[in-house]
């Protein structure tokens, strides 16, 4: 079966800033996990030192990023986009399918509202949530 799951947080920082936390290795390895590598390019991929790894399926600068999600959850996509909003502030959302069981959309909706309750913190403080 097909299960997914959807997160959205409000950034008060621009979709560039947010966009470039997601495609900047340094910035990536700064709020999500170290020793990220990024190439970012379609089919380039990426990895960190938790053992996430991908592809890129698709970039459309400062609007949508599309890569596969393998190590755990193999076989299933991730979808980010970036919508701007009003005082310079930036929704992301985070869009995780082909999941092969509800308790893994459910386990993935914690460990992604963590990532953005992250990224927020650090585009908003400099400080990431540990």
């Amino acid at each position: 079966m097909n299960y997914e799951v959807t997160v959205r947080k409000e950034v008060r920082i621009s979709v560039n800033a947010a966009y470039k936390a997601f495609t900047d290795a340094e910035t990536w390895s700064k709020w999500f996990s170290d020793k990220t590598t990024l190439d970012l390019r379609k089919g380039g991929r990426f990895n960190n030192s938790d053992g996430d790894t991908g592809e890129y399926l698709d970039i459309v600068p400062n609007r949508l990023l599309s890569f596969t999600w393998e190590g755990s959850y193999a076989g299933s996509r991730v979808e980010v986009q970036f919508k701007p909003l009003e005082n310079n502030s930036t929704e992301v959302s985070l869009r995780q399918y082909l999941l092969e069981a509800q308790a893994d959309a459910d386990k993935m909706k914690t460990c992604w509202s963590w990532t953005l309750a992250s990224l927020a913190s650090y585009l908003e403080t400099g400080k990431p949530v540990s």
